[in-house]
């Protein structure tokens, strides 16, 4: 570990030339002898030419009076006012000094000796920054090391997370106006840094714990979490643009994306429009597009990366020499500003809920490593597979492809694709990494993914150059671990963390921090934290105000009597007028999706994404803000009714209504929504015999229940307008009655029991022929069934 000496000179050779004076500003108000103490930390920075100032903010403690004087017999300059408070001391220190960055420490604070010499490095090193802030250590009624966050303009609207002491470029604090003298309570300095940031001038964090915050008694910091929801109050009246819709949309696009999509590409041009269609296409906008350009030098090529340039929400970052896929994607995730990563070649497709329905997943179950869809093979090859997690099976075959979604610091952690790979399949050695490590993967078992198969894919190129079995062997070489075999004694290189080059004064910082926690036993407690990436709320087409906004939900889009019903409402809804999000709680025979999917406009399959009731609310909460829904149909799910119950107050613009069919059939749904009952707007029942059970049972109002019937249309099966034609075709039924079973085949509907009284029916009266026109869960054992009682 270097010295403190060392590291001193290395951060000396860092300082910029010409040096940019640096003016330290204590605000100072009544709190004796440890003003003293923050100065004299100021006179020992490393820094060369410090101008120190002190402003006296009215102190009228005898201790701090003369603590002042003492400081002014030793040279320090103090100035004297009248109280204005915290944010008045501070802006009558930029009027007294004259530094080209203006340091703020309070009066009981410390810093480090190397502090300033560091943040003068960071601002330094990245000229777009407006200040510069530190790690802190707090010290006094507690001690811990608090490791910021990097700087990031959309968690600043939720968070303050730079420190109070920062170096601030005086021009830029001066564009804004210095601190607001409207914060006289507290926040001062996060209304600074959201000015500071909506001027294009932000903060970079220097991961050094070299601000030491004291902690003691009741402070100003007290004072604000008092008065919280006055300063809140205050900062939407200055900052409230930033917080709209549409605002907060644009600075997450550009800070903190849920996702990055990366492509690799080299001389791919001929699908890549494809390719960027289908992410257009996408339900889900809160992801940038990473296209990384592998040394592409085809002029076509190059010519389509000039187009694409100039796209929102896409980047492209060159690479001058050609690495290859594992190089290209690993370059992606570096420069990625999405917490999670989602790997796409650029001649495949996925469909329009793909990139919602995987970062739901991952967000829901994060115990998996990585989300993956079902594959649909098209071009050459043509082939739909739903392929479980599988780490055995991956022993022996790849089911998996390259599209997965994973976060993003874990395949840094992992050690990224291995880039000495080039003649066999990089991503296949990535899914055995991931399995010797024990990190599994979900499906979300839907087909999303549309792998273009041709003779002049990757895949091709490499099954040309190597056997499946050597291909094979040299994985489980590299990969022991994931076929059984005891791991080696020494981690490979290949799954060593994948790092990120550090800039200069990242490495003295690291370096420093390291140092000052060795220097103080090394039993200090570090803490961070940083708030969750939730997916973007308010996406731009969800927001508009020309259609109703729907949200449908169903427990099965299977074959039925309820679904037919469904299906008819569905068609009632004129596109153009109504977007419908349709929901499926419990899925499994989804015979009926084609049909469900043809009348609305995108569909979610709750088990897909969410394995417990309350990640299933979770989502459906997401989908209803995201997609500003105006009113949400239930028609017999559990989510929901308890979606109901709890929503009423908490948005009561949405209007809710539900359908029920049965009352007596394995659960009783009049009971089971009875919590849910004063939420409901509108309430329709398919009887009136359902209507009467809720009053007679529950003593429910029978007004509050519309009856809708649900049966056959005389109109359309008049028998006096169709005749013959079942007979027509089943010359069998001629002549005699028939008797027929119309319904889903499932335990519901009891279809076994039917046969039975078919059969006891026809040893009484031969001549009757019967009909079972349906499908589900239980065909085959109705087929056997059938079969043995000699009706089939």
């Amino acid at each position: 570990m270097p010295s403190r000496d060392e590291l001193r000179a290395r951060l000396a050779a860092l300082r910029p030339a010409p040096a940019p004076s640096v003016s330290a500003i204590v605000p100072c108000f009544n709190y004796g002898r440890l003003v003293t103490e923050a100065v004299n930390s100021l006179r020992n920075q490393t820094y060369p030419g410090l101008e120190i100032v002190v402003v006296d903010d009215g102190s009228t403690d005898t201790e701090t009076q003369e603590a002042l004087r003492e400081l002014e017999r030793d040279g320090v300059r103090v100035v004297h006012q009248e109280n204005r408070g915290l944010v008045g001391a501070r802006n009558r220190g930029v009027e007294e000094t004259r530094g080209d960055l203006l340091l703020f420490l309070d009066n009981d604070d410390l810093l480090e000796p190397e502090a300033v010499e560091l943040l003068v490095a960071g601002l330094a090193a990245n000229p777009e920054c407006g200040f510069a802030y530190p790690d802190q250590w707090f010290f006094g009624d507690e001690e811990l090391i608090w490791e910021t966050q990097p700087f990031n303009a959309y968690d600043l609207c939720w968070a303050n997370h730079p420190t109070v002491c920062s170096l601030i470029r005086r021009d830029a604090l001066e564009s804004v106006g210095g601190y607001d003298p409207r914060m006289t309570h507290g926040w001062e300095d996060w209304e600074l840094w959201q000015s500071l940031a909506a001027a294009g001038a932000p903060g970079r964090r220097v991961p050094a714990p070299v601000f030491r915050h004291r902690r003691h008694g009741r402070t100003m910091t007290h004072t604000a979490r008092d008065r919280g929801d006055v300063l809140r109050d205050t900062l939407l009246e200055k900052h409230g643009a930033r917080y709209t819709p549409e605002a907060l949309a644009a600075t997450k696009a550009a800070w903190r994306p849920a996702v990055t999509v990366i492509l690799p590409y080299h001389n791919a041009h001929a699908f890549l429009d494809e390719t960027l269609a289908s992410l257009d296409a996408q339900s889900f906008d809160d992801f940038e597009v990473l296209i990384v350009n592998d040394g592409s030098d085809d002029p076509e090529s190059l010519r389509k990366l000039d187009e694409v340039r100039m796209r929102e929400g896409l980047r492209v970052l060159d690479r001058p020499e050609r690495g290859d896929l594992a190089a290209a994607r690993n370059s992606g995730v570096r420069a990625a500003r999405g917490d999670y990563v989602l790997f796409l070649d650029p001649d495949d497709l996925i469909a329009p809920t793909t990139v919602e329905k995987l970062v739901w997943s991952a967000l829901l179950n994060p115990r998996f490593g990585f989300h993956y869809t079902g594959v649909v093979h098209f071009g050459e090859v043509e082939g739909v597979c739903l392929d479980t997690y599988d780490p055995v099976r991956l022993r022996t075959e790849n089911f998996l492809t390259s599209m997965a979604l994973l976060p993003r610091q874990m395949f840094l952690d992992v050690g990224g694709l291995d880039e000495t790979i080039r003649v066999y399949f990089e991503d296949y050695d990535f899914w055995l990494k991931l399995a010797s490590l024990k990190i599994p993967g979900r499906l979300v078992a839907e087909p999303l993914f549309f792998y273009r198969r041709h003779s002049t894919g990757r895949s091709a190129w490499v099954r040309d150059r190597l056997s499946p079995e050597e291909s094979l062997a040299q994985l489980q070489a590299r990969n022991p671990a994931a076929f059984g075999d005891p791991p080696p004694a020494e981690l490979p290189d290949a799954y060593r963390p994948l790092g990120e080059e550090p800039e200069p004064v990242d490495d003295v910082a690291r370096g420093l921090a390291r140092r000052l926690r060795e220097d103080a036993g090394g039993g200090v407690r570090r803490e961070s934290a940083r708030r969750p990436n939730v997916p973007g709320l308010f996406p731009a087409r969800h927001r508009n105000g020309r259609k109703t906004r729907v949200l449908y939900l169903v427990p099965y889009v299977t074959v039925g009597g309820a679904e037919r019903v469904d299906l008819e409402i569905l068609a009632g809804l004129p596109r153009d007028e109504f977007h419908v999000t349709l929901v499926e709680e419990i899925g499994g025979d989804d015979s009926w999706r084609d049909e469900f999917a043809a009348l609305t406009d995108e569909q979610f399959s709750v088990p897909h994404v969410a394995e417990t009731p309350d990640a299933a609310l979770t989502f459906l909460e997401y989908l209803a803000i995201s997609r500003n829904v105006d009113v949400v149909f239930n028609r017999n799910t559990s989510v929901g009714y308890e979606a109901a119950r709890q929503w009423r107050s908490r948005y009561p613009q949405i209007r809710f209504a539900d359908l029920m069919h049965l009352h007596n059939s394995g659960e009783d749904w009049i009971r089971s929504s009875l919590a849910a009952h004063s939420a409901m707007h509108r309430r329709f029942v398919i009887t009136r015999d359902l209507r009467d059970y809720a009053a007679s049972t529950y003593d429910l109002p029978a007004e509050d229940f519309r009856v809708v019937h649900c049966g056959v249309d005389t109109e359309a099966w008049n028998p006096d307008r169709v005749t013959g034609t079942l007979r027509s075709v089943w010359p069998e039924a001629a002549g005699g009655p028939v008797v027929a079973f119309v319904g889903r085949l499932d335990e519901q509907k009891d279809p076994v029991r039917w046969l039975n009284a078919a059969k006891r029916i026809a040893e009484q009266e031969p001549g009757v022929r019967f009909l079972m026109i349906g499908d589900g869960p239980l065909r085959e054992e109705v087929e056997a069934a059938a079969a043995r009682s000699g009706l089939a």
